[in-house]
């Protein structure tokens, strides 16, 4: 072993025997996510992690290529990107945390657009991260990209950080009224996460609708918790909204990060809705206009500024291109070039109520039905008047946009088995065969369908079992009737209010209001978290829409070595090193790329033999 040492054997590194001045390609790629604020005794992460970069840069010469990769970065790697060593450190200086994930399988790619635009016999990467679990989650990347390159890559994974801060975030914030109208209360769940391993007391969670506080509520978090609230405001005006929910932050030692504590969101309320009216004859929407009439007195509508705006018509071709919805009351066939405006008007978005006539033409609704994939409807039948379905409706879906909301009695499920609704006296009604599109909203006590929806492409058609005047049932004079005129207009006329998430970072589908939808590409004007606005040139209008951070971010459960080992070999890659101390980095780097003297083991190893012959020859010598 001696003879073994001072011959000066040598594990050879990637860089033994080669040029000592080959030009290489360095790769920082640095989280500055908002988890990298994170503190221990030697200072903030995201500041280690700076300092380590300058730290590593001197193991470089002014030759060298250097490349600067952020969580920040544009989607798309622009060449011509790459910088000096003293290029590199001022961008280090001006770089800030992001609320932008750190995904490193989205980052890789980068890497790869550096291989294709350079030509290097040497690539280093260096990733300086607090490796949370959300860093190595994959998004559907090929695995494959490094296939022809990975022999001259080399991967160094800097661990940053000892300790799992202290945080309570905000989740998710959830508008929950279905249907939104001004001047009547939005319902808003907020989802708050307490991650730390003891309770907190007293959080106070603030909402804010453009810009004004209006609510608040106190709460407590058990230990690692997750937590929903409800608040509610009423909006005071039409049009687009912004709000936010904020969780303070009252004690530092218990919520270390701020970045977390606020969620942005938006709502849309009309200023009006154009209401489609048609039928054969004014008997069929006599009701239907005295409940229009009831809700515009209710929402104090004046006679210049009406929100129902009513376009009254015989037919659909005079109506579809100037309503946000139509009800059509006691028509008895469509011509063909109706059937096929109505089928393009719901398949492009329109919602359609439609109350039946009684002498109706079945076969030409259905033509109508089976092209919409709906319903579909059967000849009349008769009601005796002893009948148990004059007695009640056995079911109703209440957690439908068109009755939620509607009854005090928020326990209320899809049946009204405990709550009593006065149901209509039936002389006549048409008997509706179900399919798989079929949504079932109002049921009598024979299982007969009396109010039920079907949807195809963008649109919706509600369709009822019997007339809107008094020929086939006393319907349209009970209270229920008016309920389900006002909110079909809402729903078939302004849609549904869906939450959308979009993120920051990423390529987003912004939804501002019914059929109004918009691509936004990331970029940076779109890198931090908050409420921005755009101009529809049709409308002429300014629409808001929400960009919020992932809540993923907030769990700072970090990987384990062997988790980042593992996502580095399902991309084929082996020339990869793990350090969580950062104390002799450089020392490290140099001898993987130089190699290591092996002189110094072969002595050790030598001793460790003269020992065990010193030990055996005195057993030796006692026998």
């Amino acid at each position: 072993l001696l003879v073994f040492a001072f011959s000066n054997p040598v594990y050879k590194g990637y860089l033994s025997g080669s040029n000592p001045d080959i030009r290489k390609c360095g790769i920082f790629i640095l989280d500055n996510s908002f988890s990298m604020a994170v503190k221990d005794d030697k200072g903030s992460y995201y500041e280690q992690a700076k300092n380590s970069i300058q730290n590593i840069l001197k193991l470089y010469s002014p030759n060298d290529k250097l490349f600067l990769i952020t969580s920040s970065h544009l989607r798309n790697f622009e060449k011509g990107e790459s910088k000096d060593i003293a290029g590199l450190i001022d961008s280090l200086k001006n770089l800030e945390l992001t609320t932008i994930p750190f995904t490193l399988s989205n980052l890789l790619n980068y890497v790869k657009d550096i291989q294709k635009n350079e030509n290097f016999p040497l690539y280093e990467i260096f990733i300086l991260s607090d490796f949370q679990k959300i860093n190595i989650t994959d998004e559907n990347i090929d695995k494959n990209i490094f296939k022809d390159f990975h022999k001259n890559l080399h991967f160094y994974n800097i661990d940053i950080g000892k300790r799992i801060a202290n945080n309570i975030s905000i989740e998710k914030v959830e508008i929950k009224s279905k249907i939104l109208e001004n001047n009547k209360d939005i319902k808003v769940s907020v989802i708050l996460k307490n991650h730390n391993k003891f309770n907190t007391l007293n959080k106070q969670v603030n909402l804010f609708i453009d810009d004004k506080k209006v609510t608040e509520a106190v709460i407590d978090l058990v230990s690692l918790e997750r937590k929903e609230i409800s608040l509610t405001f009423k909006p005071g005006h039409s049009g687009s909204s912004s709000g936010y929910v904020e969780l303070l932050q009252n004690d530092f030692l218990e919520d270390e990060i701020i970045k977390d504590n606020k969620f942005y969101f938006t709502l849309y309320i009309p200023e009006k809705i154009n209401v489609g009216l048609i039928g054969d004859n004014e008997n069929n929407l006599k009701y239907i206009k005295l409940a229009i009439e009831s809700a515009e007195k209710l929402s104090n509508s004046t006679e210049t500024q009406r929100f129902y705006n009513i376009v009254q018509s015989v037919n659909i071709i005079e109506s579809v291109t100037k309503s946000d919805m139509l009800i059509i009351s006691g028509k008895n066939n469509f011509s063909e070039d109706e059937s096929k405006i109505l089928t393009e008007y719901i398949n492009k978005g329109g919602g359609v109520l439609i109350f039946p006539g009684r002498n109706i033409k079945t076969e030409n609704y259905n033509l109508i039905l089976r092209s919409l994939n709906a319903f579909r409807i059967e000849e009349i039948l008769k009601v005796k008047s002893d009948t148990s379905i004059n007695r009640k409706f056995e079911k109703i879906d209440f957690e439908h946009p068109i009755f939620s909301g509607a009854f005090k009695n928020e326990e209320l499920s899809i049946t009204s088995d405990k709550y009593f609704i006065e149901s209509p006296r039936i002389n006549f009604i048409y008997n509706i065969i179900p399919n798989n599109n079929c949504i079932l909203l109002l049921q009598l006590s024979d299982s007969r369908i009396f109010l039920t929806e079907s949807n195809s492409g963008e649109g919706k058609i509600v369709f009822c079992a019997v007339s809107s005047d008094e020929e086939m049932s006393d319907f349209s004079t009970r209270s229920l009737f008016p309920l389900i005129i006002n909110k079909s207009i809402f729903y078939l006329g302004i849609g549904e209010n869906k939450n959308s998430y979009n993120i920051v970072g990423k390529n987003n589908i912004v939804s501002v209001r019914k059929n109004i939808v918009y691509t936004i590409p990331y970029n940076f004007n779109y890198r931090e978290p908050g409420i921005f606005s755009i101009k529809d040139s049709i409308s002429n209008q300014n629409y808001f829409f929400a960009l919020n951070r992932d809540s993923l971010e907030s769990n700072f459960q970090k990987s384990e070595p062997g988790e980042v080992k593992e996502f580095f070999k399902s991309y084929n890659l082996n020339n990869v090193e793990y350090f969580t101390e950062q104390t002799d980095i450089n020392s490290t780097i140099l001898k993987s790329r130089e190699g290591t003297e092996l002189w110094k083991y072969l002595i050790v190893l030598a001793l460790v033999f003269v020992i065990i012959e010193m030990i055996y020859s005195k057993k030796l010598e006692k026998i």
